[in-house]
Parts: C-alpha cells; structure tokens; sequence
C-alpha cells in the first residue's frame, strides 16, 4: 500500500495491453487511470534494469510529489492527435531530475496514463 492506494501484482504481457487496471491518487497529477499497455511500455523503456514489480516501481514514481508538466513538441502533438483524434487533452508529466516522461489523456479531473518513454 501506498498513501492508502493498494497495490496489486501486474503480469505483463496481457493481449489486453489498453484495458485499466487501477486508479491511484497522486500528489502532482490528482487521480490517474493506468492501462496495462502503460505499464508494459514503462518496463520496455526502463534503462534501469527490470524491477521486481513494474506495478510498485511505476506507482512510485507516478506518487513523487515533483512531478510537473512538460511541453510537447509539435511533433507529438501532431502524432497523438491523429492516434487519439485530437490533442487537446494530451498532458506530459516529468520530474525535474529525470529523463522519463509520462503521457496522459485529461478527461475532467481524471487522468489516464497511456505511455512512458525517456526524454533527455
């Protein structure tokens, strides 16, 4: 458990990659939805190493209460606009202090995170 949040194993690999697994409460982003595909692409992208639990790992970082917006390039505009149909509720999400970026679509006070890639 995390600030009351519990936290649940995730078997990665599911073919169910975009259903919801679990919405936390966060400092910086308030509630966040996060799918299995977040999660998968979280641990392929990790330059790290692979941690015991992806789940636990990526929750602690989505709880860190730095975590800010990030700009978004015209060109990931441009691309999550044709993927998702618009980018108007697009966010990108970062911790000054490191290169990961998380990608989430804004629907009312929820957040829902789609995807994780390193950016320097």
């Amino acid at each position: 458990m995390i600030d009351d949040t519990p936290i649940v194993d995730l078997a990665v690999g599911s073919h169910d990659g975009l259903c919801e697994l679990q919405t936390i409460i966060t400092p910086a982003m308030g509630k966040v939805r996060i799918t299995k595909h977040a999660v998968e692409q979280y641990l392929s992208r990790l330059n790290s190493g692979k941690p015991k639990s992806p789940w636990l790992s990526l929750v602690k970082r989505l709880q860190h209460p730095k975590l800010c917006l990030s700009f978004l390039t015209d060109k990931v505009r441009q691309h999550k606009a044709q993927k998702y149909g618009t980018a108007d509720n697009i966010e990108e999400w970062r911790h000054p202090d490191d290169e990961f970026r998380f990608l989430v679509l804004k629907n009312g006070d929820t957040r829902t995170l789609v995807t994780s890639y390193p950016r320097c």
